[in-house]
């Protein structure tokens, strides 16, 4: 066949590449599988008792990247012309049921359509394979549709539940997808998730680790003619995902029932959309509780839940000073009321702010520095730069990014402090600083940082430059004789660091 004059080149690295399958690296798989389009039924069997014994190991995720990386192959796997072989070659009469059935599934993943097609036939012979025949079903080749079409209605005639609990996130995966041909398979699929003595797959699928399982599981019992709201209603208490938290509230909400009690539990939703779609419903259904619960809300850590809540407020008592409620409440929720205050206070608020800054909790001085520089850019400007000599890295995040949105530019102060510090996260943040400067400025400090004796900060430098090289026509600012001189001297300086044809691209855009 094909590799006579390769000498069996997969087989004879079979063994080295299964040794690496087994640590879990699942990209070794293409090649491993290249050794069923060789001559050698010893090497078949071995491969195929390896496919088997990590088949069932798989999850639902590196299924499908397997299936992306047998396609994605090098040009050594291209070199097989697959259209020649039949999946029978692939088979031995030694091998057992089960490593012909993995043979057969990763062959539904070749990236040949030819093979691809005989294997999705193949498939409906086999135990457990309707999750990878609806995976194909979406497949890009016509054929391989239409294959696993007629194999999908064949093997749903004698689908366990367990098979079909199996299934559920590759038919999610289904249903999302772009092709129009799998409709009659969904509806199918669903159809026999709605008989009653297949409920029990619905339950067991919300329960699993598959967020596309859940998500269907969720689609399948609320949307029939009866809805299972209650076994719904149960799973939300524990329901990980908050999109799909989110997907139930709106499911539920059309179907008019009474919210209030979920809304409630809602408006402690650790993701800050569920909070928002929490308050609205209240506001729009239950506005008794609604002005308590803006209330409370008004203290939120997330500023647009913290919008709507004010914005509830005004709305329910247009006298209310929301401003003192927050002075009121900033002993016990101080991050929150700082944020609120830089949202509806003044200058004046400042004073009140400033203290937190030498707090000993990290979010309440994030929340100091972001609020009084929104409040006052020109008169906090130059201490938020000093900032970036704190030890927390947070801090001196945060530092960095409020003197970008600001466009507070102290270079000679950022450079001192870069000098004098020996914290690597400090001089990169302090480095990407001086790096905004203007054109010229900025390649001097990129010279002037390539000699830091952090390799990694060097290599910010390194990029930097390039980069600045590439847009180098995007300004035509002038050097002055000064910054030329100075730019000559450091490159010379920099020698080591730089590659030749870089250091010859600078001195020539530096004339």
């Amino acid at each position: 066949m094909l590799f006579k004059n390769k000498h069996n080149w997969f087989s004879k690295n079979l063994n080295e590449n299964i040794k690496i399958l087994n640590t879990g690296d699942f990209s070794i798989i293409p090649w491993i599988f290249c050794v069923f389009a060789e001559n050698s039924a010893k090497h078949k069997l071995i491969a195929a008792k390896a496919l088997c014994s990590i088949l069932d190991k798989l999850t639902f995720s590196d299924i499908c990247r397997i299936d992306a990386q047998m396609r994605q192959t090098t040009s050594m796997e291209w070199s097989i012309n697959w259209k020649t072989f039949n999946i029978q070659n692939f088979f031995t009469h030694r091998m057992s049921i089960n490593e012909m059935r993995a043979i057969t599934i990763f062959s539904s993943f070749n990236p040949n359509g030819y093979i691809r097609e005989q294997a999705v036939k193949l498939l409906c012979s086999y135990e457990l394979t309707l999750p990878y025949i609806i995976l194909r079903q979406n497949d890009w080749v016509m054929q391989v549709r239409q294959a696993a079409i007629l194999s999908f209605d064949s093997k749903m005639n004698s689908a366990s539940n367990e098979e079909m609990l199996l299934s559920l996130p590759f038919l999610e995966k289904l249903r999302r997808g772009s092709r129009d041909l799998h409709s009659h398979s969904i509806e199918n699929f669903f159809e026999q998730l709605n008989n009653p003595n297949r409920k029990n797959i619905l339950i067991t699928g919300l329960r699993s680790q598959e967020v596309l399982t859940r998500r269907l599981c969720i689609n399948a019992l609320l949307n029939t003619q009866i809805p299972d709201t209650n076994t719904i209603l149960e799973h939300l208490k524990y329901e990980p995902d908050p999109f799909l938290r989110r997907i139930i509230f709106q499911k539920l909400y059309s179907f008019e029932i009474d919210m209030l009690n979920v809304s409630l539990k809602f408006l402690q939703d650790k993701y800050s959309a569920n909070r928002i779609l929490a308050l609205k419903y209240l506001y729009a259904n239950k506005k008794d509780f609604a002005f308590a619960e803006a209330l409370n809300m008004s203290l939120d850590k997330n500023a647009y839940v913290r919008e709507l809540a004010r914005s509830i407020l005004k709305e329910s008592s247009p006298n209310i000073d929301i401003h003192k409620f927050y002075i009121q409440h900033l002993n016990q929720y101080p991050q929150s009321v700082i944020l609120g205050l830089s949202e509806i206070g003044s200058v004046v608020d400042c004073s009140i702010i400033e203290p937190y800054l030498h707090h000993n909790s990290i979010s309440i001085v994030r929340a100091a520095m972001i609020s009084l520089m929104r409040l006052n850019t020109q008169g906090y400007g130059n201490i938020i730069i000093e900032m970036l000599l704190n030890e927390q890295a947070g801090i001196v995040k945060t530092a960095k990014l409020l003197i970008i949105k600001y466009n507070v530019q102290d270079f000679p102060r950022i450079l001192e402090i870069y000098r004098n510090t020996n914290v690597e996260y400090t001089q990169s943040k302090c480095a990407a600083l001086l790096f905004t400067a203007s054109k010229w400025q900025r390649l001097i400090y990129m010279l002037l940082v390539l000699q830091s004796e952090s390799e990694n900060v060097r290599q910010l430098a390194i990029e930097s430059i390039y980069k600045w090289i590439i847009t180098f026509n995007k300004s035509f600012l002038q050097a002055t004789e000064e910054q030329k001189k100075t730019i000559f001297e450091l490159v010379k300086e920099c020698e080591d660091n730089l590659e030749k044809e870089i250091i010859n691209q600078l001195l020539f855009l530096s004339k």
